[in-house]
């Protein structure tokens, strides 16, 4: 048996967990010892709401009580991917994980047998490894998404009915995300975990799945991930060639100005973020091309300064209202470039685009793509050298497109 004991770390206003050890109420009967030794509860605050607070039989309650072994056991397997993979399964249909998922449950009428099995896979194993729900193993677990996004990490939770759940137990909290500093999260679960599991070792030293339990998580505060944290964040999920080809680019000097000194071995806080715009209607990037767009990035002079006539061009520029059509802004913006410049580019009904791209500092390349709709590819991004891929694949290369 062990000793009633709890644990709590963050704020909870940003995110915080409790973890509780309590004598099961059961006396082992409806469980192994190993499980009964874990009886407990838990709580996750983010945003000031209690994410675990519940209605059972007309009592509020403020957390989820259960046997915690698979919790722990969850997030030790899991902890890369909670804090580093972004990329959803099959397609994204939300603004977040859960209404996302939750949109492509089911896949398209349209595919083909096999295509429908991949699909289910694909879907099962994401959220395997980020739904809360994935560890409940019997327990009564809200229904909490938890991925990396961009350089925060997003917790999204909404109701889903589960199998065996009665009528009057229900979670308060209804559809929702907040996205949190990967640092607190790290620092926050990995102090309440660990603690829990250390102590779950010193009162059950002779249970080989505490120990083994035990080492694991020692060997994530530990062990120099950075390759797979990067892969995670890069959205590279495969073996193929050209995936594993990127990969050999993920641990080259180009990462460096994206990368602290003194990073945590928990999680990669800052990660190299890159806008591109592609010259198509509507882009199909497999992952073949994911490989190949990663080592373009990855050959781009890195760190790269704009020179004084770009930096002067540059500014933010928010869109205004939800009504404003993007592509005539993007001419209004076109049209504001020219005045900038003085029409100095424009001679008649043409442009010097490559006079403008060489004096503004602006690399053109190729690049291979399977997607044939694209013409070209933007880049740009923090200390990087802007510049501007042409698909030597498109379909309409007669035409000249350059």
């Amino acid at each position: 048996m062990v000793e009633p004991r709890s644990w709590t770390s963050g704020d909870q206003n940003d995110f915080a967990i409790t973890l509780t050890f309590a004598p099961d109420p059961d006396q082992g009967r409806g469980a192994s010892p190993r499980m009964s030794a874990t009886w407990g509860s838990f709580e996750i605050w983010v945003n000031g709401l209690n994410l675990c607070m519940h209605r059972e039989d007309a009592v509020t309650l403020s957390a989820v009580h259960w046997y915690l072994l698979p919790l722990l056991r969850w997030f030790v397997t899991n902890w890369d991917a909670l804090l580093h993979q972004e990329r959803l399964p099959n397609r994204n249909e939300g603004k977040d994980a859960w209404l996302s998922l939750r949109a492509t449950n089911d896949p398209p009428p349209t595919l083909s047998e096999q295509e429908i099995i991949q699909w289910e896979d694909s879907q099962h194993g994401w959220w395997s490894r980020h739904a809360l729900l994935a560890c409940r193993e019997g327990g009564l677990l809200p229904n909490v998404m938890i991925r990396r996004m961009r350089d925060k990490i997003e917790f999204s939770w909404g109701p889903s009915p589960t199998a065996g759940s009665p009528k009057h137990y229900y979670f308060f909290a209804n559809h929702g995300y907040a996205r949190i500093e990967p640092q607190s999260v790290s620092k926050h679960l990995s102090s309440v975990i660990g603690s829990a599991i250390e102590h779950l070792c010193s009162e059950v030293s002779d249970e080989p799945a505490f120990a083994e339990l035990r080492a694991e998580f020692r060997r994530i505060q530990n062990d120099d991930r950075f390759d797979r944290q990067m892969e995670l964040i890069c959205g590279l999920q495969n073996g193929s060639r050209d995936i594993l080809r990127a990969r050999n680019r993920l641990s080259s000097p180009w990462l460096a100005p994206f990368v602290a000194e003194k990073r945590s071995r928990l999680v990669v806080a800052d990660s190299p973020q890159f806008c591109l715009m592609f010259g198509s209607v509507a882009p199909d990037i497999g992952e073949q091309d994911l490989g190949r767009l990663i080592e373009l990035i990855a050959s781009l002079p890195h760190p790269f300064e704009e020179n004084e006539v770009l930096r002067s061009l540059v500014r933010d520029e928010p869109i205004r209202s939800a009504l404003e059509r993007p592509w005539e802004r993007g001419y209004d913006c076109a049209d504001e470039l020219h005045q900038s410049l003085a029409r100095s580019y424009r001679s008649g009904s043409t442009v010097d685009v490559e006079g403008l791209f060489t004096d503004l500092g602006i690399a053109v390349t190729t690049v291979e793509l399977n997607d044939h709709t694209i013409r070209a590819v933007a880049i740009a991004g923090e200390n990087c050298r802007p510049t501007v891929a042409i698909n030597t694949e498109y379909r309409f290369q007669h035409l000249h497109p350059r």
